[in-house]
């Protein structure tokens, strides 16, 4: 069992990029730590027009091995309907489509899905029930980007999706997680919570000169 998990793992981790897209005057970091051997979070970045990027991120409903077999069928299809449709409200649309039509009710995700524009920084971006992302502005502000918030996919008829857009400025960053870092608790049970998270970003120098 030890050796199938193990096996399971490096096969869900070939699932998510082996390396961020490298732009240039744009930094992408990701790190991925699953709670256990295996899970059903996932993320991917790729281009989606000449100077267009897609982002998203994601958690299936679920843990272990079933959360990490749904991780790779959903990771897939969410690409395919990137390529598709492109805009976030169409791409949360169509896979909510093939969610509810799969007829599995157990079957649902959270996700944020964004498209960037690497040269004009204009972000556009949907969130279906996915934790708060962040923006923290090159003067140290940190914004929770609460606009263009709906429910989780694969719940409801009409969720009612819809976007926000904004734009980045030079120096600014976009804090994408699941709710793996705030729900991680310490020996007492205590939970990390957002506002420690919030705390963790104030305490990062901000890009503003001295």
């Amino acid at each position: 069992l030890k050796y199938d998990l193990e096996l399971a793992a490096k096969i869900q981790k070939s699932f998510l990029p082996r390396e961020v897209i490298s732009v240039e005057g744009v930094e992408l970091v990701a790190e991925y730590r699953a709670a256990y051997a295996i899970g059903g979070d996932f993320y991917d970045v790729f281009w989606v027009g000449e100077e267009r990027l897609a982002v998203f991120i994601g958690d299936i409903s679920g843990k272990g091995i079933s959360a990490a077999l749904l991780m790779a069928r959903i990771s897939s299809e969410l690409r395919v309907a990137a390529l598709a449709h492109v805009e976030p409200v169409a791409v949360m649309q169509a896979m909510n489509e093939v969610i509810l039509a799969s007829d599995q009710p157990e079957l649902f995700f959270t996700a944020i899905y964004l498209t960037f524009d690497v040269k004009t920084g204009e972000v556009i971006l949907a969130n279906a029930g996915h934790p708060t992302p962040y923006r923290f502005h090159h003067d140290g502000r940190v914004e929770p980007i609460t606009d263009g918030a709906s429910s989780a996919i694969g719940i409801l008829d009409n969720p009612g999706f819809e976007s926000t857009t904004f734009t980045l400025a030079q120096g600014d960053s976009l804090v994408l997680y699941t709710d793996g870092v705030i729900e991680a608790s310490d020996a007492r049970g205590e939970l990390y919570g957002t506002h420690r998270l919030e705390a963790c970003l104030q305490s990062m120098p901000s890009a503003r000169p001295n």
